[in-house]
């Protein structure tokens, strides 16, 4: 499971997220890029990843964040 959270005031319209699956060799098995949408402010969401037979750790990283919300709210500045 991945979850995120959304520390923020406003509503996260889409965020990505990367996920290295690691093999024993601490070598890539593969990548996903897992993409959740509509996260409320001050809110999180859980998400199933694909399972995996071989890797021993997950690497992640935020690839992008939308929201609109914030985008007119910082418009002006």
């Amino acid at each position: 499971e991945l979850t995120v959270f959304n520390n923020s005031d406003y509503l996260l319209d889409e965020v990505s997220v990367e996920l290295q699956i690691m093999k024993p060799s601490e070598q890539p098995l593969r990548t996903d890029i897992i993409t959740i949408k509509n996260i409320g402010s001050n809110k999180s969401i859980t998400v199933k990843v694909p399972d995996s037979q071989r890797g021993i750790r997950v690497d992640y990283r935020i690839t992008n964040i939308e929201s609109k919300q914030f985008e007119k709210g910082t418009a002006g500045l």
